[in-house]
């Protein structure tokens, strides 16, 4: 019980940092913690591969700026 609140209050925390990042980063980032292969984000999103993966290491270079350490590795074992 005290494990399922420590994630739910870790996925909120995440989801918070998530959109405060502009809209096409959060998109990307949503969609790789769902599951979806870069391919299908890129033509799900009608964007090339090579943007998927930028806009990614964009997502992540902000996030690293707001993001306390442990709370970086954590969001980045969900990718």
């Amino acid at each position: 019980m005290e494990a399922e609140l420590v994630t739910s209050e870790v996925i909120t925390y995440l989801s918070q940092a998530i959109e405060i990042l502009p809209e096409e980063y959060a998109a990307v980032l949503k969609m790789y913690i769902e599951g979806f292969s870069p391919a299908e984000i890129a033509e799900q999103l009608g964007i090339a591969l090579s943007t998927v993966y930028k806009r990614k290491d964009k997502a992540v270079e902000d996030l690293k700026k707001r993001l306390p350490s442990n709370m970086l590795t954590l969001f980045l074992s969900f990718l």
